[in-house]
């Protein structure tokens, strides 16, 4: 700022009053408890002393308390007050004002015009106009609550600290800073903008425009009163955190979706991979378009892998997944699951847990395309008798792969279960030299015959409309013409 005439007071205790015309002022106070009046014109005043009082009138003003106790007064205009060191009280009176008491306690009142409130202590007290106070703003580098304000519609995180904002239950526009924040809307109808860095946003109840913006975040919905007129996730892996049934379909920008708490709630994605994952509930997850991984964790729940190529895991629970459209994978992992392949070339994981009989076994269709059934068991070995399970239960599937997840796989099979097992009557089994097939009915040729397929070469083996090609590193036992 360029100044029209500077004074110096003494370092006694001064009371000045600058001549009421439009020339741009600098005073400084210096030593001693001073009063000083800026008067017209926009002026720059320093306090220098032990305790300041000034008051400025028309213009726009900057005042500075530095050293001591100091009152501000910024009147008309729109003014910038510093208190600086010691425990100030800042009067922005009229026009657009910019409050900052400095590191301590400070008190600070905007009065009318649209201000902004700097917070850098937790005992700072702001308080506006509440019929003359407009738009007002606190930036703060703390954490800080717009409830603890007076009358202040916004709160904009600075600094690089990990702090949280919270605003009340009027309208808030709420901004974090560079880091991770937490944000939280409360009643009204809020804006939350995350800033940089992963920041957890919650808009409350109303209808809020959230955005994520950099960083990996994550938006919480609570209520089926949250009718957000925007949830933008921004450029990053963003996550919705849901207590009630939810559609990504609703959001831009959202990759993933979390279903918490335990009521039997439901999620469906959107046309990006997502990753969808349940409660503890029983849920109902459909992943829509794009390349999806849905986890239903705890429950009886039911994955819709929808198009494209998806993962389905089941969790703990008597899940239901269905692929659908695309080449899935389905892993029931835990308990009796039932699985349905649907189009193209799907894998389907068996465990232990899926051995059994009727209703007590896991079901497996592999639908259209090659479908490949794969055993595993997470205690290094596994037995799987066919001649114990219903013929029904493991449905247009092609291959049976013996190797992932076990040291060493043991399948007994007969010409039943051969013939069942697809349109075709034709299996593939692939394992390796620890792995052993035993055929236990007669009437099978072992034809001396090998296929190729990809590097692997098989033996095939026939029993009248019954083929089987078998892994030729696989150990094969039975009686054979």
């Amino acid at each position: 700022m360029a100044f029209n005439r500077e004074t110096s007071l003494t370092s006694g205790n001064d009371t000045y009053t600058a001549p009421n015309d439009s020339l741009t002022d600098k005073i400084k106070g210096l030593g001693g408890n001073d009063t000083i009046n800026g008067n017209g014109g926009a002026d720059e005043l320093f306090g220098d002393g032990e305790w300041f009082d000034v008051f400025v009138n028309d213009g726009n003003d900057t005042l500075h308390g530095n050293d001591g106790n100091d009152i501000l007064h910024g009147g008309n205009g729109a003014d910038r007050l510093f208190g600086d060191a010691g425990t100030d009280t800042l009067y922005g009176d009229g026009g657009d004002d910019r409050l900052d008491g400095g590191s301590n306690a400070d008190t600070m009142k905007g009065g009318g015009g649209n201000d902004v409130y700097v917070v850098d202590n937790v005992s700072d007290v702001v308080d506006d106009d509440l019929l003359f106070g407009g738009t007002d703003r606190v930036e703060s580098s703390i954490s800080y609550d717009l409830s603890d304000a007076h009358n202040v519609e916004n709160l904009t995180l600075t600094g690089t600290g990990s702090i949280s904002g919270t605003g009340d239950n009027s309208d808030n526009v709420i901004t974090g800073n560079s880091s991770f924040n937490t944000l939280s809307g409360g009643g009204g109808k809020d804006t939350l903008n995350g800033g940089g860095g992963g920041d957890r946003l919650d808009g409350g109840a109303g209808s809020d425009t959230i955005r994520g913006e950099g960083g990996n975040d994550t938006i919480v919905i609570n209520s089926s009163s949250e009718t957000d007129a925007l949830i933008d996730g921004g450029p990053d892996t963003d996550t919705v955190e849901s207590s009630i049934s939810f559609s990504l379909n609703s959001t831009v920008n959202v990759e993933n979706l979390t279903l918490v708490g335990t009521s039997a709630i439901n999620g469906t994605g959107n046309g990006s991979g997502n990753v969808i994952t349940g409660n503890v509930g029983a849920n109902v997850l459909n992943g829509g378009g794009g390349n999806d991984t849905l986890r239903g964790d705890f429950g009886n729940d039911t994955l819709i892998g929808g198009n494209d190529s998806d993962t389905l895991n089941g969790g703990q629970g008597n899940d239901v997944l269905s692929g659908d459209q695309g080449s899935d994978t389905l892993d029931g992992s835990f308990d009796r699951d039932r699985y349905s392949g649907g189009s193209e070339s799907d894998v389907m994981i068996f465990d232990a847990d899926d051995f059994g009989a009727g209703a007590s076994a896991g079901q497996y269709d592999g639908g259209t395309g090659v479908d490949t059934v794969r055993l595993r068991d997470l205690f290094g070995s596994l037995t799987l008798d066919l001649r114990t399970m219903n013929d029904n239960l493991i449905q247009n599937t092609e291959v049976f792969d013996l190797r992932p997840g076990a040291t060493n796989a043991q399948l007994f099979i007969e010409f039943n279960d051969v013939f069942a097992i697809n349109s075709n009557h034709n299996l593939r089994i692939e394992g390796d030299a620890a792995d052993k097939v035993t055929v236990t009915d007669f009437g099978w040729d072992d034809t001396g015959q090998q296929q190729t397929i990809g590097n692997q070469v098989y033996d095939l083996y026939t029993n009248g409309a019954a083929t089987m090609l078998v892994d030729a590193d696989i150990q094969i036992s039975g009686v054979f013409s």
